[in-house]
């Protein structure tokens, strides 16, 4: 073999791959994607104090249905400071919603908790006063 039919056939190969890529038969493999983008701390941190709500309000209804239905005292204090804690992640999780250059996964999933705590909270507050 000599140095120009070497040279024609990785020149060839390179035509048939660079051909079937064109062709859609070889995909590019995709390599990473640098970005500088970063996670909120205040989306974070809402979606923190939204599973607390959450798990806060899951103890107290299954404490409360354990006992039969009488709530004490201290499950009501805890689903007030819930509450409490829902309206300040809601508001957490749309101020870094609305920061520009960052991933609104938690700002969303942090909104979502709280307010799924809220409407607990609401349905508790409804059938606590009108269901007998």
């Amino acid at each position: 073999l000599n140095q120009r039919s070497i040279k024609y056939s990785w020149h060839e190969a390179d035509l048939s791959v660079l051909n079937l890529w064109r062709l859609g038969i070889v995909s590019h493999k995709r390599g990473f994607k640098f970005t500088n983008k970063s996670q909120s701390e205040k989306a974070i941190m809402s979606t923190i104090l939204g599973t607390i709500s959450v798990a806060s309000i899951c103890i107290a209804l299954f404490l409360t249905f354990r006992q039969k239905g009488i709530a004490e005292f201290r499950y009501g204090t805890a689903v007030f400071l819930t509450l409490l804690m829902s309206f300040v992640g809601i508001g957490l999780g749309i101020a870094s919603r609305m920061e520009k250059d960052r991933f609104y996964f938690f700002s969303y999933l942090g909104i979502s908790f709280n307010a799924i705590a809220l409407m607990a909270i609401s349905f508790l507050l409804y059938a606590g006063a009108y269901v007998d």
